[in-house]
């Protein structure tokens, strides 16, 4: 009987979200369906179910993958780089460079949970996740004294997040990136008191 490599299954689940971002981009997240999955993988639509029991499954984890690579994006850049900085990558990596569709794919989401009660909770967990992470990032700036005491980092946090959400909606009706950048950065300055 062959041995499980350890950490097999988080590999095969993580190219499994990676194929079904892919799939989203080309068809658009709507229209993309479990086979169209498993046929970019090379895999049978079984072999799919047996890491992912639904399609649910498989946004929820496309909304973890991309709240994780943009928080893992800012305490990187946080490391290297400033607050305003760090938050010019979120601009250039998440709401203007679309080459993975990451940004692209939430709004889409988004754009549905009015018809669509499932979707509605993913995203809301999504949104709910994501304000806590960038909260926590806010609370450690705070602590550092790099952003001042007096700012309110749950209001700060849904504000990004709106902004995000905002910028990325009108930059799809002709925002040009040059005007977004300059409300982006001018909005984040005033919203943690830089």
């Amino acid at each position: 009987m062959p041995k499980v490599i350890p950490g097999y299954k988080e590999e095969v689940k993580k190219r499994i979200i990676k194929a079904a971002i892919e799939a989203a981009y080309e068809k658009g997240f709507s229209a993309v369906k479990m086979g169209d999955i498993s046929k970019k993988l090379g895999i049978s639509r079984s072999t799919l179910y047996i890491y992912f029991k639904n399609r649910d499954e498989v946004i929820r984890e496309i909304l973890s993958y991309i709240r994780s690579d943009m928080v893992e994006n800012i305490r990187g850049s946080l490391e290297e780089k400033s607050l305003e900085e760090a938050f010019s990558n979120i601009f250039n990596d998440f709401i203007f460079n679309d080459e993975n569709f990451r940004g692209g794919i939430v709004f889409e989401i988004f754009a549905q949970v009015e018809h669509d009660e499932r979707l509605k909770a993913l995203i809301t967990e999504h949104y709910i996740n994501l304000g806590k992470a960038i909260s926590d990032i806010l609370v450690a700036q705070k602590k550092s004294n790099k952003i001042p005491e007096d700012i309110d980092v749950e209001i700060a946090a849904k504000t990004i997040q709106t902004l995000i959400i905002g910028i990325k909606a009108t930059s799809m009706i002709g925002l040009e990136k040059e005007q977004a950048l300059v409300i982006w950065e001018e909005t984040i300055k005033k919203v943690l008191g830089l």
